[in-house]
């Protein structure tokens, strides 16, 4: 293909972009992190102009203009969530300490097999997922019909 230009010195390789949010009040940008897809950008806004009867068209008039944009946000951090809720999410913190007691059990099964596991339920805890230490068990009692009592 033959040269038709030689104006290139402007040439830009996007490499990625630093996603950075403002909100109301704060000092500096936050530094959302990562992303995992490209990050656009679209200027909207409404324009008027007149065509008059006897002066052609009027200046143009621009009016309500908004940035939209959008990414897909990876990095979860909660303080860069709140920013970006506006104002309608807010960031608590809750203090809690894990249960180390489990309250005793007992697992009933019509027929056992083995290598089949039996979940263990979390009854008590002051956290949701898991407490600070593992269950023990401190007996099994099997009866003559193979129920573990």
């Amino acid at each position: 293909m033959p040269i038709q230009t030689d104006k290139k010195a402007y040439v830009y390789f996007p490499d990625g972009a630093l996603v950075g949010i403002k909100a109301s009040g704060d000092g500096s940008y936050t530094d959302l992190g990562a992303i995992n897809s490209a990050v656009n950008a679209v200027l909207n806004y409404d324009e008027n102009q007149v065509s008059t009867a006897n002066a052609g068209k009027t200046e143009k008039q621009i009016s309500n203009m908004v940035i939209a944009g959008g990414l897909t946000l990876i990095n979860l951090n909660p303080a860069g969530i709140e920013k970006l809720g506006g104002g309608a999410l807010t960031l608590t913190t809750t203090t809690s300490s894990p249960s180390v007691t489990i309250s005793d059990q007992t697992i009933d099964s019509g027929d056992w097999a083995e290598n089949t596991p039996v979940n263990m339920s979390m009854l008590e805890s002051a956290v949701a997922v898991k407490a600070s230490a593992s269950p023990t068990l401190t007996s099994v009692t099997g009866g003559s019909d193979g129920a573990l009592t």
